[in-house]
């Protein structure tokens, strides 16, 4: 009786070893060692094989790249980002992770290497930093397990600190008088115009004069001024659609931002209200 040939991987005698090697995802895979016999050689293959039918297959040769590689690989997986985003990330990445787990293979980290790096965090920086930089760490291992680098993210069962809750100050018009006449007069209707209409301080200073309309008392938000890579400013769309909105400006703010442009000849007399 004929036995059947193997439909999953191939197998190879050399130097008196079996050497097995399957294809997985247009990529040839070699077996870790050279086994002794043919069944074990065959043993490795079936156990791959079910591995594979399970969903839960890693690439083995991918765990061997360190943190920093995994880390690149992520940036450059999604160009979508906003810059100053990147340029957070890629901060986070520098000071806070490269340090200490930068040159370990992904496969060696695991959830008490992590939890070790969110104790030292705790040590020295306030709980909503150290979430911030685990938010960062959790991503970018959960971009290996997608692509089967890695079986499972070591952040995992991981104790962060607590974070309070925000602490909100409201502003009486006579705090927002007082800072405005402390601040050099060019930056008193920043000052004015965050209080009253609500904009974002990278709203603000990303303003441009073709986005106001004197005459009309209305302004529209756009863009927003962002610190990206290298630590310059850049230019961003805002956040979400509903960031993109034209507001109406209150009468005293539109008096102020014209003596504003005024002051820096921006308006002709022609213009000026």
């Amino acid at each position: 009786m004929a036995v059947p040939r193997r439909q999953f991987g191939s197998l190879r005698q050399r130097q008196g070893r079996w050497e097995a090697s399957y294809w997985h995802n247009g990529q040839r895979h070699l077996g870790p060692i050279r086994f002794r016999t043919k069944g074990d050689a065959n043993a490795f293959l079936s156990e791959i094989e079910t591995v594979i039918r399970r969903g839960n297959w890693t690439d083995p040769s991918a765990g061997r790249i360190s943190v920093r590689e995994l880390a690149f690989a992520w940036v450059e997986a999604d160009p979508t980002k906003r810059e100053s985003t990147t340029a957070r990330e890629a901060l986070t990445l520098r000071l806070h992770i490269f340090p200490t787990l930068g040159k370990l293979r992904i496969e060696q980290v695991g959830p008490q290497d992590v939890q070790n790096l969110i104790n030292i965090w705790s040590a020295g920086h306030a709980p909503r930093t150290v979430k911030r930089n685990y938010e960062v760490l959790r991503a970018m291992f959960g971009y290996a397990v997608r692509n089967d680098w890695l079986g499972r993210n070591p952040c995992r069962n991981i104790k962060l600190p607590a974070v309070d809750g925000t602490r909100r100050y409201d502003l009486t018009p006579e705090d927002v008088t007082r800072i405005a006449l402390h601040m050099p007069p060019e930056y008193a209707p920043m000052i004015w115009m965050g209080a009253a209409l609500g904009l974002r301080w990278s709203e603000v200073a990303g303003l441009r004069v073709g986005r106001l309309d004197l005459s009309g008392g209305r302004l529209t938000v756009a863009e927003g001024l962002t610190r990206g890579i290298g630590g310059r400013n850049v230019f961003g769309p805002p956040k979400s659609r509903a960031g993109h909105r034209t507001m109406s400006m209150p009468k005293t703010v539109v008096a102020m931002l014209v003596a504003h442009l005024a002051s820096i000849h921006r308006l002709t007399p022609a213009e000026r209200i």
